[in-house]
């Protein structure tokens, strides 16, 4: 392995996690070990001192029969049953009436343990250092009946080489633990985050290339990176049709902002080049007034649903009677509708009182109204109706027109979306953009219903005043 790869194996989130697992493993493993040592090492003391508690016991009830010179003949003839046992009788001035010294130790441990018992009047359960400092003398001190003490010692050395046989024991273990954890542990979790990496990876490419059809290949393993995954694919898919919609919208705003352009430019130069006449200058300078305000409505709307999706639009609020607008924006409409040869029928429930801005409120309901004018059939009619219900306060403008393709429905909503329907008619493709962003900035909701050749249904919910109560009834097309 080159040490370039080694550095960034080094510096990698998979050896970081190894390394922190190897960490928490070998804390782990120490504070086990030093329980089990220090409960292993209680333990031993305890079976110590009960061989201690059990030999000066046998040695009380054999000075209390034999007395003591044949309790010291016996003890200069024999030796302890117990290996390391140490057994002494002092008189009450400290001196030694009897010793016996423990087996196999050798003779400078045995007078130095005598020499440390003669100078020890405590009575009960007290500890001698060993002279290498390996160990200690677990000592018990007792009465006798005479006034004599009895002293009865045991070398603890047996005890000390198993915690150190288990310690060697723990420490090759702990080291082997360690050294397995931290390569298998590096192991996991380099296979566990491959998932990561190929989304770096694939990260990298959209952002070197700028290939927004690069995905992850989702992984059936591992939930939380699985949905990670698929997530970032989502993600992706949904900015690359972003990018499409935007190329797709300058296409459609390049397309009909050439139109205007070239005919304000067409009558600025025959105005210019024509000869001079009052007249023909005037009707040039109105034919370029409305090829500028078509730009200009182009543009604006644009910025106006900008404002509104981004937060910023400016409302001027207020209590609205949501039927008297509605009423107001019909009868602006009712000569359109006549010159295509469609009427307009309203239902109008009074008393429906919204908080809202009432120009940016009329401009959405206009672009509805307009909508159903443009793609309504000739001696049918329009249907709008205002009312309320738990929901709130609702309009609901409905046609029996041409209707809305199934595939198209998706994206009416999106900016300068124009259908194959739509596009003998003249417009923007922002009409409906504008009025699902203004009804959402009064946090409310738009929707439609269409079938292609039975028309459609435009629901617009407004949130109602706090103080309204609305009527069970609900608004619907008549």
């Amino acid at each position: 392995m080159s040490s370039g790869r080694i550095k960034r194996f080094v510096h990698s989130l998979g050896f970081e996690i190894a390394l922190l697992y190897a960490a928490a493993l070998f804390v782990s493993i120490v504070l086990i070990g030093a329980f089990a040592a220090y409960t292993i090492r209680n333990a031993m003391v305890a079976v110590d001192r009960q061989t201690v508690t059990a030999e000066f016991q046998f040695a009380v009830d054999r000075y209390g029969h034999l007395g003591l010179a044949a309790f010291r003949e016996q003890m200069d003839q024999g030796q302890p049953e117990e290996a390391g046992i140490l057994v002494r009788i002092a008189e009450s001035d400290g001196r030694t009436a009897a010793y016996l010294a423990a087996r196999s130790d050798s003779p400078e441990e045995a007078s130095v343990v005598e020499a440390d018992l003669r100078s020890d009047r405590s009575v009960g359960w007290t500890t001698i250092p060993r002279r290498d400092r390996r160990g200690v003398w677990q000592v018990y001190t007792g009465e006798l009946a005479d006034g004599r003490r009895l002293q009865v010692a045991k070398d603890d050395a047996g005890t000390q080489e198993i915690l150190r046989t288990a310690q060697q024991v723990m420490l090759g273990a702990t080291g082997l633990g360690l050294a397995l954890a931290l390569i298998g542990g590096t192991g996991l979790t380099v296979r566990a985050l491959q998932p990561i990496r190929e989304l770096v990876s694939t990260a990298e490419k959209v952002v070197r290339s700028g290939d927004m059809t690069a995905r992850v290949n989702v992984r059936s393993s591992g939930a939380e990176l699985k949905q990670l995954s698929q997530l970032f694919n989502e993600m992706l898919a949904r900015n690359e049709r972003l990018i499409q919609n935007m190329r797709d919208a300058l296409g459609n705003v390049a397309h009909d902002l050439r139109t205007p352009l070239s005919r304000l430019r067409s009558t600025a130069e025959t105005a210019l080049h024509g000869p001079p006449s009052e007249r023909a200058h005037a009707e040039a300078l109105t034919d370029c007034l409305e090829e500028s305000d078509r730009v200009l409505s182009l543009l604006r709307g644009l910025m106006d649903i900008s404002e509104a999706e981004g937060g910023a639009m400016k409302l001027n609020l207020e209590e609205v009677d949501l039927s008297r607008l509605v009423a107001r924006v019909t009868d602006l409409y009712e000569y359109v509708a006549e010159d295509r040869g469609l009427s307009i029928q309203t239902e109008l429930a009074p008393q429906v009182i919204v908080f809202a801005d009432p120009t940016r409120l009329e401009q959405a309901i206009a672009n509805l109204i307009d909508n159903a004018i443009k793609y309504g059939l000739p001696a049918q009619r329009v249907h709008v109706a205002v009312g309320q219900d738990l929901a709130g306060a609702r309009v609901v403008v409905s046609d029996t027109g041409v209707g809305i393709a199934d595939e198209d429905l998706p994206h009416i909503w999106d900016r300068l979306f124009r259908g194959d329907r739509s596009r003998s008619e003249r417009g923007f493709g922002l009409g409906l953009s504008l009025v699902k962003a203004i009804v959402g900035a009064h946090r409310g909701d738009v929707r439609v219903e269409s079938r292609v050749g039975s028309g459609s249904i435009f629901t617009i919910v407004l949130p109602r005043r706090p103080s309204a109560t609305p009527p069970e009834a609900s608004v619907g097309p008549a």
